[in-house]
This record gives structure tokens, C-alpha cells and sequence, in this order.
């Protein structure tokens, strides 16, 4: 009976312990809460209260407060404003890309070259425009099969001819030296396009289109950094265009 007695009452104190920490854990439950609108309209509005009181010390409207650069994006997980800045950092940077491109090209012009790759490019061109009638006409071109011809095979180790690997042989003619022979009539070549058509690029002398190009991408590059907020930059784009532009519109 003692024994029993005991174990009775043990049973109850267990009870009674769990009945507790089971109501803790609702009450916890109860008090936190996930985030809501009223929460984050709550924290909107306190931060406004602390910023009209700031405006009231230094005797400022709050209006002028806010068009000052105050942002709600900051707490108010709104990332429009980041969004626009990024974008206008990635445009600046390619940009930047291809004015760097034909700012080495212009600087290093051969006129040798750029006829080749006008001349590339015309064929590349008529080579598509005879694809698209072909295609409008319902003509389709068989497309050659098996093996390419000797013509395109490309030599190598004891395959090759004497004249391409003994330099006793009369025909021989060595690569190192033929390179650097190109390169120097190259270098005699070679203008730079940017102090020679100084002041005139918008004019017919200078080659076009790449210099009214390379004008327009110093035009994108300085209103861009004008978004950017970077006037220091802007202002040297803008000022590189005006000395390059010159006033002959022809």
C-alpha cells in the first residue's frame, strides 16, 4: 500500500511538470510571430517619426529630407533602386569595352587590314543574302559529304615538305624571320588616327564609320556616368568628344 501510495504520486508531480512546459511552449509560440504587413508598416512609420524629429532640430521639411537621397529601399526590402544601379554599371563597363576596342584600333590603323576585313565582311554578307533567296526560292544546297580533299589537310612531323623543314633547301624560308618582316611593314603602316584627325572626326576625311562610332560611344559613355553619379568621368568623355568632333559636319 505504502508502495503504491508513492508511485501515485509521482505519476501526478510528472503530470503536472509536463502540463507546465507544454503551456510554456504555447505561450512562446504565441508571442513570436512571422512578419506581417503590420509589422513592416509599423517599422515604416517609426522610421519616418525618427526622421521628422531630425528635420524638426535642424528646422527642415521632411519633404526636402526625402528628395535628398532618403531611400525607403533601405528597409522596405525594395530593390528597384539597386537594380537601376547595377544595370547602369553593367552599360558603363561594356561601353567601356568597346570604346577601349576601337580606341586600339584607331590608334594602330592599317589601312591594309581594313580593307581585307571590309572585304570579309562584304563577301560574309553576300554569302547570307544568296542563302535567304535560296532559301525564298526553295533552293537548298546538298551539303558535301565524305572525306575533304588533299588541298585541306594539314602536314605535320615527316609528312611535311623539305621546303618547310630543312633550312638547306633553297626553298626553305623561316617563319621567324618571315614574321618579323611582316611586323615591320606593319609598324610602317600603321597611323594613329586619333592625333591625326584630331578635330575633324565628324568630317568625310576621317575614316568612317568607326570615328562618328567612336564619338557616339564617348556620348553614351558620358551620360551614363551623368546617371552614375560620376561627374569626373562624365566630364572627361564629354570633353575628349568636343576636341575629337571639331565643327566640320560634312
Amino acid at each position: 500500500l505504502v508502495l503504491y501510495v508513492f508511485f501515485r504520486e509521482m505519476g501526478k508531480s510528472k503530470v503536472k511538470a509536463g502540463g507546465g512546459s507544454s503551456s510554456k511552449r504555447s505561450n512562446d509560440s504565441g508571442r513570436s510571430s512571422a512578419w506581417g504587413a503590420d509589422k513592416h508598416s509599423s517599422r515604416v512609420d517609426a522610421r519616418l517619426a525618427s526622421l521628422q524629429k531630425k528635420c524638426n532640430k535642424k528646422g527642415q521639411h521632411i519633404s526636402e529630407a526625402l528628395s535628398s537621397g532618403y531611400k525607403r529601399s533601405n528597409f522596405a526590402h525594395d530593390s528597384r533602386d539597386k537594380i537601376d544601379d547595377s544595370r547602369i554599371r553593367l552599360n558603363i563597363a561594356l561601353c567601356k569595352k568597346e570604346l577601349e576596342k576601337l580606341r586600339k584600333n584607331l590608334t594602330e590603323w592599317d589601312e591594309v587590314e581594313e580593307k581585307m576585313k571590309r572585304k570579309k565582311k562584304e563577301e560574309e554578307e553576300m554569302r547570307k543574302r544568296k542563302l535567304e533567296e535560296d532559301e525564298m526560292n526553295g533552293i537548298k544546297k546538298k551539303k558535301k559529304r565524305g572525306r575533304l580533299g588533299p588541298e585541306t589537310w594539314k602536314l605535320r612531323g615527316a609528312a611535311r615538305p623539305a621546303s618547310e623543314v630543312y633550312d638547306f633547301d633553297t626553298r626553305y624560308v623561316c617563319p621567324h624571320v618571315q614574321e618579323h618582316e611582316r611586323a615591320k611593314e606593319r609598324s610602317q603602316r600603321l597611323r594613329n588616327i586619333l592625333s591625326i584627325h584630331r578635330g575633324e572626326f565628324a568630317s568625310s576625311t576621317a575614316p568612317q564609320p568607326q570615328c562618328r562610332t567612336f564619338l557616339s560611344l564617348l556620348m553614351q559613355l558620358g551620360t551614363l556616368c551623368v546617371e552614375a553619379k560620376r561627374l569626373r568621368s562624365a566630364r572627361e568623355a564629354f570633353l575628349e568628344c568636343m576636341e575629337l568632333e571639331g565643327d566640320d559636319y560634312e
